[in-house]
Order: structure tokens, then sequence, then C-alpha cells
């Protein structure tokens, strides 16, 4: 029932519909040889979602999750396709990807900062260092 009543203002902030769209152009583009997504926070979530609907590969970090939610986009994304297409990189403490359940390929990385500031764990240059390193 709360879908149906906010379903105007979800359409006016779904950003994963202009992505989509926009991934979807390049892909039928032959100028492109090798397609792929990327995107920290917001943009590892997009990522995601767009990763799944178009079948182009992604790889996020720290990125929300779309498991459970993905029914509820347009069109869905389901479990197959983000197990198939879609990578997300999780720093202990961080709980911006635990928004939702995890897609089958992740990958736990550590944050030494302190457990209760996962602030510090979200932080995209932490997380980056902690990969090269």
């Amino acid at each position: 029932m709360m879908s149906f009543f906010q379903k105007g203002s979800v359409e006016q902030i779904s950003f994963y519909k202009v992505t989509t769209k926009f991934v979807n152009v390049l892909k039928n583009d032959t100028s492109f040889d090798n397609l792929q997504l990327t995107g920290h926070s917001l943009g590892g979530g997009l990522a995601i979602i767009s990763s799944a609907q178009s079948g182009v590969p992604s790889v996020a970090l720290s990125g929300p999750n779309a498991m459970l939610m993905g029914r509820s986009f347009e069109p869905q994304v389901f479990p197959d396709a983000l197990n198939k297409y879609t990578f997300n990189i999780v720093p202990t403490h961080d709980i911006v990807p635990h928004f939702d359940d995890l897609a089958k390929n992740y990958q736990n990385i550590r944050c030494l900062a302190e457990p209760y500031a996962f602030l510090s764990c979200h932080d995209y240059v932490r997380s980056l260092c902690e990969i090269v390193t």
C-alpha cells in the first residue's frame, strides 16, 4: 500500500533509471569493447543495480546491495543477475553494504578504525589504502 502512495516520489529519485539507460546506450555502441561499472557508496549501489539490469559487470566499494529490494526496481533485479554481474568490496564496520543482503560475489576487507567509527570505515580513501597494501 505504501509503495502505491509513494510511487510518484520514488520515481523522482530513481537515479538507477538514468544510469541503466546510459549503460544500455553505451552497451549498444560498437565503439566500446569492454564496458564495466564502478562506484563508491550510492554510486556503488547504482552500479550494482544498473549492472544487474543491463548485464554489464560492476565493482562496487561499500555499495548498498539489492538482493531483497531488487524486485521493487523497474525493471526488476533478480539474485541470479546480481550473483553473475556484481562484485562488492565490504570494509569491516561499514554499515552501508549491509543495508541489504550481500550477493554471492563480495570481498571483506579490514578497517583499522575504531569499531564505533563506522563513517571512518566508509571512507573510500581508507578502503583503497587497505586494498593497495
